[in-house]
């Protein structure tokens, strides 16, 4: 069964931002649609300083989600991009699983 999920794309050029804005949930049944979305914004990623995931709208995100923004760190560095990526309005039960996942260490991550 395909899970609901819903993503927008905010680009703040003169703050050199892309807010990503997540409605739903992220899991094994959409999670490649996210995937497209994060290629899409790769090809300008080197153009902005910022790229946050605004998750005010996002219930829930497996292993496949979580799996995919370390992807895109780990290629954001490996190109020497200097976007950053940041989680704003995380959900204590998201929240919960970043920290088992050690990704407060990692990410900035805004409640």
């Amino acid at each position: 069964m395909l899970t609901n999920l819903n993503i927008e794309l905010i680009y703040d050029d003169d703050n050199k931002k892309i807010e990503v804005l997540i409605i739903g949930e992220i899991d094994y049944s959409n999670y490649e649609k996210l995937r497209q979305i994060t290629r899409k914004i790769l090809d300008s990623a080197n153009n902005y300083k910022e790229i946050i995931f605004n998750l005010k709208d996002c219930k829930m995100i497996s292993s496949n989600g979580f799996g995919l923004f370390f992807e895109l760190q780990d290629f954001l560095i490996n190109r020497k991009y200097a976007a950053k990526i940041k989680f704003s309005n995380v959900n204590n039960l998201i929240l919960q699983n970043m920290k088992i996942l050690k990704m407060d260490s990692e990410f900035e991550i805004l409640v």
